[in-house]
């Protein structure tokens, strides 16, 4: 006996309505694993600045008598700078690194600031660095997850955070 190789119309649609199945997995799939590669180049961004940040060459004591200490340099604030503190000023409390980078995208294209999601992504970690670590215009608080959340120094009593900006 001889099978027919010719497809009826239900075995079609049964055929389209499976690859279509497939394929929508597959994109959920993609999704998934472009977050977990956008993350991880976060994670290694954060890694070589902080690496970065120590590999600094610290000052020398110097033995000898100074006149005066010399001045500490202020920088102003960029325009990305200005953007987190003021997305955490608007929400009055502390937020995370995603709340903000969310909070602050459209007021980046808005400016033109924005240029693709993984360089305003390591922007904001440079800034936040900057901010929290070498300015102290942010304070880095401890957070339930993983990472910080990052609060105004006003915000702070003594080494707590006061309760009206908790999460």
């Amino acid at each position: 006996m001889r099978t027919s190789r010719k497809l009826n119309e239900q075995d079609i649609l049964d055929l389209l309505h499976e690859y279509q199945g497939e394929m929508r997995k597959l994109r959920v799939k993609q999704d998934f694993v472009k977050s977990k590669i956008d993350h991880l180049n976060q994670n290694l961004i954060n890694l070589r600045l902080e690496k970065e940040e120590k590999a600094k060459p610290k000052p020398k004591v110097e033995k000898e008598k100074t006149l005066a200490p010399k001045a500490k340099r202020v920088f102003p604030l960029s325009a990305w700078d200005k953007l987190i503190i003021g997305k955490i000023q608007d929400e009055g409390k502390v937020l995370i690194n995603q709340e903000i980078l969310d909070g602050i995208i459209e007021k980046a294209k808005e400016q033109g600031l924005f240029e693709d999601m993984e360089k305003t992504k390591a922007k904001l970690n440079q800034c936040l660095i900057k901010l929290a670590n070498r300015r102290g215009d942010l304070v880095k608080v401890k957070y339930k997850g993983r990472g910080f959340a990052y609060a105004l120094p006003e915000w702070l009593e003594g080494r707590k955070l006061k309760k009206e900006y908790k999460r």
